[in-house]
């Protein structure tokens, strides 16, 4: 694995694939590119990612969850309102790319996804260019913590205590869209949590699959004349 400075989650830009090309800013994930770009803006894509029936379950699961669920995703709302300022798209303030991902696999920083308390920037290993990112997988640990079931790639070896756990690259995923699906739907206006959504049918996941090689047959060339004579 080539080595990357996880210190800073600018890279050099890339080519986008096109919407029918597999994902690959997380490893280990088979969706197309097209499905995760709308899985950001489409709630009815996002609710089938989590397995669930209708958008009206993403809000229980954040708001019905329990005091605590709902008291940590407050407070990671109120976190990132500084960079809701600078950001109309939740996207643009909660990126994913592949630093992400190894932020969450790197046993450097379970320490601090263990912790009760959320990140701080006087912490070891948090800085400005990655506590945005931190502060999110922190949060879907706690998360998992309450409701084990919903991250259900993600084994946890004592479910809703706080042992050191690894997110599943799915459930990272999905996670990130859960929490910009946050940020954009919070009523900031009176810092509160958003209305619960009309139910729409939630719709089905789009896994990438390699398209099929095409194996075209040459003819073999005529033998020539000679090879058709009869030889004494």
């Amino acid at each position: 694995m080539p080595i990357i400075d996880r210190e800073s989650s600018i890279h050099n830009p890339h080519p986008c694939p096109s919407d029918d090309e597999k994902y690959d800013e997380i490893e280990g994930i088979d969706y197309t590119a097209g499905y995760v770009k709308q899985l950001s803006s489409d709630d009815a894509l996002l609710a089938g990612a989590w397995g669930m029936n209708a958008t009206t379950e993403l809000w229980d699961l954040c708001y019905r969850s329990g005091p605590r669920m709902a008291k940590i995703l407050e407070d990671f709302v109120r976190s990132l309102k500084p960079s809701k300022r600078a950001y109309d798209d939740a996207r643009e303030i909660l990126t994913i790319d592949m630093h992400l991902f190894y932020w969450s696999q790197d046993i450097a920083y379970i320490s601090i996804f263990d912790d009760p308390e959320p990140p701080s920037l006087d912490w070891d290993k948090v800085t400005m260019n990655n506590i945005v990112g931190i502060t999110a997988i922190w949060t879907l640990h706690e998360m998992a913590r309450i409701k084990p079931g919903m991250f259900r790639h993600t084994y946890q070896y004592v479910p809703g205590e706080r042992n050191p756990f690894k997110l599943d690259a799915y459930d990272l995923l999905h996670g990130i869209m859960l929490l910009r699906w946050v940020l954009r739907t919070w009523n900031y206006d009176r810092d509160q949590r958003p209305d619960r959504p009309r139910p729409l049918r939630a719709k089905e996941r789009r896994f990438w699959r390699p398209k099929a090689r095409v194996i075209s047959f040459v003819p073999l060339p005529e033998p020539e004349d000679s090879e058709m004579m009869d030889i004494d």
